[in-house]
């Protein structure tokens, strides 16, 4: 459990770190201007190495690669400045919050700006520690503002209630059990504890048939083993002129067809459903378009969940099998 919490926080356009140990209360470092630190061809690198090269590691495709992570340090450590070494104070908060260890310290990014949100915060480094994700106690992304939600009732304490959510409706899609069996596997050491249901047939009609059913507090998790994209022409409100991209999921038909949803539409059914945690196991569910809110997973937070856990970028079936609920 960590002990020291870092913050980074975007207040327009300016970044500022917050350090809280324990329950003391939180000290803040001044801000810094926030200047995008990357060329889109950085990002761009980045997703073709993650998304696409294994699809094909042949041809000058290896050497290609070769040199792009080659550049992860560099990208990484101009993060790590950006934050940590831009203020006396943020050199300070780094130095106290990670000197018992860095699996003692969570690390947050607080922001509604796409921009920060699609940084690969993942990729920090320091010439010390090295890459920091792998060893801190946890990272992870938070909005800045969000809707006043009721509090969420009282789950039971008997067992852990998940709703799977499997949805393989392509003709060449990976097995169907492809994902769910590690997590099966990883769960079996609690199945006494769990109540598990895999929602058949895993249409959109009957998720949100289950979730309305259950809708005064039944499942703590709600865990999606399907396909998703983020469409670059999705308008916020079905207008084309004024497309600014959107999160999506795949459910499938009762006859066996996909049913392509979008994150405005899957929110607007989460808005009563009172579920605490999401886990997305769906290509591109975390990643932002150009407004706030795009992606599939911060239209859930938006929409009350408390914590999701979701993918940047579009990963293969072998990777797949590694992100599921576990105790890891």
């Amino acid at each position: 459990m960590a002990h020291n919490r870092l913050l980074v926080s975007l207040n327009g356009d300016r970044l500022q770190l917050s350090w809280q140990r324990g329950q003391e209360y939180p000290r803040q470092a001044p801000e810094v201007d926030f200047n995008h630190p990357f060329e889109p061809k950085v990002l761009a690198d980045l997703r073709w190495y993650l998304e696409e090269y294994l699809s094909f590691p042949y041809g000058l495709n290896p050497d290609k690669a070769i040199a792009i992570e080659q550049k992860f340090q560099g990208w990484g450590q101009t993060l790590f400045e950006l934050i940590f070494q831009s203020t006396d104070e943020g050199r300070e908060f780094f130095q106290e919050a990670t000197r018992s260890g860095l699996d003692t310290c969570e690390l947050g990014i607080s922001s509604d700006n796409p921009q920060v949100l699609n940084l690969p915060w993942e990729l920090l480094y320091s010439p010390k520690d090295l890459f920091l994700a792998p060893k801190l106690s946890g990272m992870y992304r938070t909005l800045s503002h969000q809707r006043v939600r009721a509090e969420t009732p009282e789950l039971p304490r008997d067992q852990l209630n998940i709703l799977l959510v499997i949805a393989r409706p392509y003709e060449q899609d990976i097995g169907f059990q492809t994902i769910a069996r590690p997590m099966l596997e990883a769960l079996r050491p609690l199945q006494k504890f769990v109540n598990l249901k895999v929602l058949r047939p895993p249409s959109f009609t009957e998720f949100e048939r289950e979730l309305n059913t259950h809708r005064q507090g039944f499942y703590h998790i709600v865990h999606f083993d399907r396909h998703g994209s983020f469409n670059p022409n999705a308008g916020r409100q079905f207008n084309l002129m004024d497309a600014s991209g959107q999160g999506e999921l795949v459910f499938e038909t009762l006859k066996g067809e996909a049913e392509v949803v979008s994150a405005d539409r899957i929110a607007q059914s989460l808005t009563d459903c009172r579920v605490p945690v999401f886990v997305l196991n769906a290509c591109k569910s975390a990643q932002e378009g150009e407004e706030e809110f795009s992606s599939v997973a911060t239209r859930f937070i938006f929409a009350g969940a408390k914590g999701v856990v979701a993918m940047a970028y579009s990963i293969h079936a072998e990777a797949a099998k590694h992100f599921r609920l576990s105790g890891n």
